[in-house]
């Protein structure tokens, strides 16, 4: 496979830098602050040989960025420095037999940040609601909001404050929406129980600029981008109704959502029944609605209801249109069971794995998976009517299971799910820019959590190769290493951010660098 060449894009948030090597069998860095070149101290340097899950080192930068890694015995290597605030840098290298000292400097830059101001139609502030900054989803899957605090301490949902002004900060590298919930919103039911809504505007969901198409904002690191949301009037009804369902004295509440079928993922109002198993939404604007019912709960926390553990689920079509909706009735029933099988195409991966479900629905509950999974095929119970993105994880090493989307009830017989081990990207850069040295940067466009960038640095003759990496998509960039220079180029392409990378097999490509990009 060979990319087209390929043009400068915009400044990324990360830069490795070889200085020089010498003697054999040590590694040494610096790491500074992208910005200023100031020494940053405290950063987690954690060193591994690829495919092995044991730490060859576990440091702290000192008081001057600087860190020492001494007698490392030949073999492939992967450096990972994080720290809060900071994208980190994954960085990948070889010592030979005849390697001697090898001495980089890295560069660490802050997130990226999506901020901007959400208003009525008159130009008056939200004073009331949440704001969310959610990543370009897996083809076929809605937008999902990530949990507030991701690695490296990003910040992806936040309320908004008395003027209507709101900040995501700390972003890792990606495509994101942005995405505006006021009124009843399950945050708001989640911390107090109470889901009040906004006079005049009720409750909703909006991304920027409108539901019918949102705007995805790609990120490097870095960036600053405005983002101003406009919420306009709507006419509002209530919908009520009752479970179908004799309450116990004692029993928890039953929690309700309704979303939209097009973006599920972002209830547009959650609210709980009473003791006496009878609900009302108000403020709803018109639509055609699913209602999610789930429960009895055991109390909420920041992810929503806490359910019992003999739950029961519910899910109804409701058509808002000109009038209050009432009367509704709703029959839970227990939820459905499925069955699991881990098949892996390799024997040296493992023959377990704990199995990691995320609804691609807002239940408004917190609908967790705990069980471990294995070559037979393993019953999962009580499980939400829905849709699920499906994989397994596995502490340590280099195997990795492929994510899916399974709609629960909807399978037949066992789901498969596929484990291997990781795989790789090997090429060579080359063409009339590149008198300046260059790094290769592969990041993960898809992940719902989006991690740390890789870096490779490129040898004499421009190979450079990425190992054991998750199957998935990648997004495949090279950076010019220019320590002094405020402006670096970064060579991008949007057909380079289509490099798919199956499990136990190495992609070969090339990256050519364009003479304008110096």
């Amino acid at each position: 496979m060979r990319l087209p060449p390929i043009q400068p894009l915009f400044a990324l948030a990360l830069l490795a830098i070889a200085t020089n090597s010498a003697i054999a069998g040590a590694l040494s860095g610096r790491v500074v602050q992208d910005d200023s070149n100031s020494p940053l101290a405290s950063v987690d340097v954690r060193l591994s040989k690829t495919g092995q899950p044991r730490l060859v080192a576990d440091l702290d930068t000192d008081v001057s960025g600087n860190f020492a890694v001494p007698d490392l015995i030949p073999g492939d290597y992967r450096l990972v420095l994080s720290k809060p605030n900071f994208l980190g840098v994954t960085f990948e290298f070889t010592i030979a037999a005849e390697t001697g000292k090898i001495a980089h400097q890295f560069r660490l830059i802050r997130g990226a940040a999506i901020s901007g101001q959400v208003t009525d139609g008159s130009a008056r502030p939200l004073q009331d609601g949440f704001v969310y900054a959610m990543p370009k989803p897996a083809e076929g899957d809605s937008f999902q909001p990530i949990s507030q605090m991701t690695p490296n301490g990003a910040t992806a949902f936040v309320p908004l404050d008395p003027t209507g002004h709101y900040r995501l900060y700390n972003l890792p590298p990606g495509q994101y929406a942005v995405a505006v919930a006021w009124g009843a919103t399950r945050q708001r039911a989640a911390q107090n129980g109470d889901t009040p809504v906004l006079g005049g505007l009720g409750s909703g969901v909006q991304f920027y600029p409108t539901n019918g198409a949102p705007s995805l904002f790609t990120l490097t690191g870095g960036e600053q981008v405005q983002a101003n949301v406009i919420i306009g009037a709507a006419q509002t009804w209530s919908v009520s109704g009752k479970i179908d369902r004799e309450l116990k004295p004692n029993e928890g509440r039953f929690w309700l959502g309704l979303v939209l079928p097009e973006q599920p993922g972002l209830a547009v109002a959650a609210t709980q029944t009473n003791q006496a198993g009878t609900f009302t939404f108000e403020g709803i604007p018109a639509g055609n609605y699913e209602l999610l019912v789930s429960g009895p709960s055991r109390g909420y926390g920041g992810g929503g209801g806490i359910l019992e553990p003999a739950a029961q689920y519910s899910r109804t079509r409701v058509l808002v249109s000109g009038q209050n909706v009432t009367g509704l009735v709703v029959s839970p029933a227990p939820g459905r069971s499925a069955s699991f099988v881990l098949k892996r195409t390799d024997n040296s991966c493992p023959d377990s794995a704990a199995l990691s479900m995320t609804s691609l629905e807002d239940w408004t509950t917190v609908l967790s998976v705990n069980q471990t999974i294995g070559s037979k095929p393993q019953i999962v119970n009580n499980l939400a009517p829905g849709r699920f993105r499906v994989t397994a994880n596995v502490p340590g090493g280099d195997c990795y299971a492929l994510p899916k989307t399974v709609d629960i009830g909807e399978e037949n017989g066992a789901i498969e799910i596929v484990m291997s081990p990781g795989g790789g990207i090997r090429g060579t850069m080359s063409g009339a820019g590149m008198n300046p040295q260059y790094l290769a940067v592969l990041s993960e466009p898809d992940s719902a959590a989006p991690g740390s960038p890789r870096v490779a640095h490129p040898d004499a003759g421009g190979a450079f190769s990425f190992k054991a990496l998750p199957p998935g998509r990648y997004c495949l960039s090279a950076v010019a290493a220019n320590e002094t220079s405020q402006a670096r180029w970064v060579v991008a392409d949007p057909r380079a951010c289509n490099v798919n990378v199956a499990g136990g097999s190495t992609l070969t490509l090339n990256l050519e660098v364009p003479a304008q990009a110096k």
